[in-house]
């Protein structure tokens, strides 16, 4: 069962819309989330691009890869 607000993060997901915001406003950005396995980076990712694709933007995610995968701009290539 999934919790239906993401609790503990909210900072982090204001922080996020402000950015969101700003792109929609003509900035450009990119956003690196990290943190430890199992903080809730997908999920806050994952909560701020819905938020940001109801509003009509476009908004590419990524995943990491392994530290021994070496695929130039990878994340980029993975975005989807």
């Amino acid at each position: 069962m999934r919790c239906p607000e993401v609790v503990g993060r909210d900072s982090e997901f204001a922080a996020l819309i402000a950015l969101g915001d700003a792109a929609r406003a003509g900035a450009g950005g990119w956003v690196t989330v990290v943190g430890e396995a199992g903080v809730g980076k997908s999920r806050l990712v994952a909560e701020v691009a819905g938020v940001a694709r109801s509003a009509g933007v476009v908004a590419l995610t990524g995943r990491c890869l392994a530290a021994d995968t070496l695929t130039p701009y990878g994340v980029v290539v993975c975005a989807a």
